[in-house]
């Protein structure tokens, strides 16, 4: 998957996280510094690549929370943190 492609993708989940948390109910105290990798609940190649880039931001020692979209629309996404 190219860098362009991952970044076009990732900005349409990232569009959807940010709606669930300005909205959602039960959302966990997260660091305000925190990194969100998005995860579909499709795309299984770019499940793939965000992984590579969830391991380089830890690398960083940055906080970051795993992000998973719902299969469904009315389920919640899956916030899991990481390294905090």
């Amino acid at each position: 998957m190219s860098n362009k492609n991952q970044t076009i993708k990732n900005i349409s989940l990232t569009e959807k996280l940010m709606n669930y948390l300005i909205h959602g109910k039960n959302i966990p105290e997260l660091p305000k510094d925190a990194y969100f990798v998005p995860f579909s609940s499709k795309d299984k190649d770019l499940n793939k690549v965000n992984e590579e880039l969830l391991e380089s931001i830890l690398k960083e020692d940055k906080p970051v929370v795993k992000a998973q979209e719902p299969s469904a629309k009315n389920q919640s996404w899956i916030l899991t943190p990481v390294n905090f």
